[in-house]
């Protein structure tokens, strides 16, 4: 399950998550599933391409508003974001 962040920059208040997406799973996975069993090679190896993003989706996005400029807003999400290795400084 994703955890909600807070992130700032100038005044502007970001929610970011960490964690899970299981938004980007379940979006991707519908479509593949549309495709049609023919393509079962296919299905096996989108769906396991679809998982790897969902894991990895949030912490790519948190990172990118880090990058823009964007820093924690309160020291819980500093927490949050120690735990998952990212560097806000």
């Amino acid at each position: 399950m994703a955890r909600e962040i807070f992130l700032v920059k100038d005044g502007v208040q970001k929610v970011s998550f960490l964690g899970f997406s299981w938004t980007t799973l379940f979006i991707v996975f519908s479509l593949v599933v549309a495709l049609g069993s023919f393509m079962f090679i296919f299905n096996i190896v989108a769906i396991i391409l679809q998982i790897v993003a969902a894991i990895y989706y949030n912490k790519y996005y948190t990172s990118q508003l880090i990058a823009r400029g964007f820093r924690p807003s309160n020291e819980t999400t500093e927490i949050e974001l120690e735990k998952e290795g990212i560097s806000y400084n």
